[in-house]
């Protein structure tokens, strides 16, 4: 059954999901990049 989904509730799901991209990005870059992540030991490899 579909469901119906309101602008509030697109709204909501739509900043979580920029926010989430957003971050990823900087993971991405990161680890293709310097690697702070790892040096800072917040990702163990």
């Amino acid at each position: 059954m579909p469901r119906i989904i309101y602008a509030a509730e697109l709204n909501f799901l739509e900043t979580g999901l920029k926010q989430i991209i957003h971050d990823l990005n900087l993971f991405i870059a990161d680890i293709y990049g310097e690697q702070k992540i790892i040096k800072d030991g917040i990702v163990s490899v």
